[in-house]
């Protein structure tokens, strides 16, 4: 579904859980990167994950994702995160 929808629509940030049915969200992250025919070629990717083991945000970050958020997510660090990716002229 994430696949089609990058195609439809330019998002400004991007969020891919881990863990999700069929398709994990390193493979979909794989598969959006593979791809340069979509919308969405630079908007950043954030994995956001319940795997907060040590060195798994490193891991995340060295195949390619943007930046990494850990489940629970926590309203300060996702307003952080929103802050850093979403263009200054589309915020408020």
């Amino acid at each position: 579904e994430c696949l089609n929808m990058i195609k439809e629509l330019k998002y400004d940030i991007i969020f891919l859980d881990h863990m999700m049915p069929e398709m994990d969200g390193v493979e979909t992250f794989a598969k959006i990167k593979a791809d340069t025919s979509h919308l969405n070629v630079d908007t950043p990717v954030v994995m956001l994950t319940a795997n907060a083991i040590m060195g798994a945000k490193e891991e995340y970050i060295d195949s390619g994702f943007d930046a990494y958020m850990s489940k629970p997510v926590r309203a300060d660090e996702l307003e952080d995160m929103l802050l850093r990716f979403i263009p200054e002229d589309k915020r408020d």
